[in-house]
């Protein structure tokens, strides 16, 4: 990711109450290098996401690695999460949202790391998981035990 860009990005956050997720699927957005089973899986979670959590149906993209919010609404926030995970993306995004935080997504060029200790180990098992901590999310969100 562009550091020009990524210092634009801090510049909109400081000055308005949001949270930016860079996006790799947004128009003008690119992801390089994945491997196609991890780009399907990606846009698989991302379907999924969408069909569990109807609040967040507006973004393209929650998973990309890069995420900017201020510090004190961060602060504020990072106490309350449930999912500490690879599916912590949509508590915080359901957290933030719950603030009154604008949440959106800023087009990014993202290569993917080929090192990614996600990949290297047993990946179905990690999607699994994935799948488990959102739907224990949603459960929690809709008996009001999440708040």
């Amino acid at each position: 990711i562009d550091p020009l860009a990524l210092s634009k990005m801090v510049k909109i956050v400081l000055n308005r109450n949001c949270l930016i997720i860079c996006c790799r699927y947004c128009e003008y957005g690119r992801y390089f290098g994945a491997p196609k089973v991890r780009l399907l899986l990606g846009l698989f979670y991302l379907f999924l996401i969408k069909a569990i959590y109807p609040e967040v149906k507006t973004l393209r993209d929650i998973q990309c690695g890069v995420k900017i919010l201020r510090r004190d609404v961060a602060k504020s926030i990072i106490k309350k999460m449930v999912l500490n995970d690879y599916a912590y993306d949509i508590d915080l995004v359901m957290r933030v949202s719950r603030y009154n935080v604008n949440v959106m997504n800023v087009p990014v060029e993202y290569r993917y790391n080929h090192e990614s200790i996600f990949f290297r180990s047993d990946i179905f098992s990690k999607v699994l998981k994935m799948i488990i901590s959102i739907l224990r999310l949603r459960i929690l969100t809709l008996v009001n035990k999440y708040w």
